[in-house]
């Protein structure tokens, strides 16, 4: 059933927006679609994602799952280049999948690319339109970079792999990155963080000529989201544990979403020093995971069905309903 819920839903999304020709592209995890796991990211123009909130609230969709909702995320200081990111719930069945629809990708762990730079010369597989292998390839170079530089090194290995299987569908003589892969070949460590810094630098200082008081504007409006993330975070849960078997029920549901990929991680904020809990705030942006915070006055929990109830009812009220409609068993 957990399956059939995630493939009915993103094929009936891609025949949907086929129909309406709606151009869109997958940019990961498409060599067995309509099976995406439970993370589907797709490239769409910024004037269909308003005929794509109507998709979501279809009769169909609610057939499938309870709840779907809009998080909210952080922008990019680009314009551009922002993420709508929708969370699906099927609460009946423990199903859930997060599909994120991008703009654009933004300068710190992947090169910079604009929507038509993924919608340009799609790639077929399975019948549906996947991102060139042109783009997926510098994606690639660029991720191998970024990984080495934080020493992740099964990462290095697992993107190589993916960039050797790419280089059959690409031409690489016309990748504006070809030099990465030179970088890489001759293994060159203290060439790969400059050419990170300057390629940063050029594209920052690109955008901001291009627009200054735009540029400025959505710095501010970056800044003071991550203040108010800090004082009313979307990500939080605030509950009252009665004692410390409460606490281990709780972690006991938590990595039950971990496993069936609810929230990708989750933090006990009072687990943390202050400048960890910083750096988890700002990892929260990409809307993969859910801090729990501790409360004397918060609900009181103890049920495992309970605690899990609550935990989902928390994030969904914490974001913009699309639909909360319970299937009916």
């Amino acid at each position: 059933m957990r399956y059939e819920i995630i493939e009915e839903s993103v094929d009936f999304l891609f025949q949907e927006l086929q129909k309406h020709k709606i151009q869109f592209v997958v940019l990961r995890n498409y060599s067995n679609l309509p099976d995406v796991g439970n993370d589907l990211d797709m490239a769409v123009g910024r004037e269909n994602i308003g005929y794509v909130r109507e998709l979501l609230c279809s009769s169909f969709m609610k057939t499938m799952w309870t709840d779907i909702c809009e998080v909210k995320t952080h922008n990019s200081e680009i314009d551009e280049h922002c993420i709508f990111v929708f969370k699906f719930f099927n609460k009946e069945f423990d199903v859930y999948l997060q599909i994120d629809f991008f703009l654009g990708f933004s300068f710190k762990g992947q090169p910079l690319f604009y929507t038509s730079s993924f919608l340009e010369k799609p790639r077929i597989v399975n019948t549906y339109p996947v991102v060139n292998a042109n783009v997926e390839l510098t994606i690639k170079y660029y991720q191998i970079l970024v990984a080495i530089k934080h020493m992740q090194w099964s990462r290095v290995e697992k993107y190589r792999k993916q960039a050797s299987e790419l280089t059959k569908y690409a031409n690489e003589d016309s990748l504006s990155f070809y030099s990465l892969n030179q970088m890489l070949k001759k293994n060159e460590f203290k060439e790969y963080k400059s050419f990170l810094v300057s390629y940063r630098k050029t594209w920052l200082l690109k955008h901001f000529k291009k627009s200054p008081l735009q540029f400025v504007f959505n710095f501010i409006s970056r800044l003071t989201a991550f203040y108010s993330f800090y004082i009313d975070d979307p990500f939080i849960v605030t509950c009252n544990l009665s004692d410390s078997n409460d606490e281990k029920v709780l972690v006991e549901v938590l990595n039950d979403f971990i496993k069936n990929k609810c929230f990708r991680y989750y933090f006990i904020a009072s687990k943390l020093s202050f400048k960890n809990r910083i750096k988890k705030y700002l990892k929260m942006a990409s809307s993969g995971g859910v801090i729990i915070k501790y409360k004397k006055n918060g609900e009181i929990l103890s049920d495992k069905n309970e605690i899990k109830q609550f935990i989902i009812g928390s994030f969904i009220k914490r974001h913009t309903t699309i639909f909360s409609n319970p299937i009916d068993k």
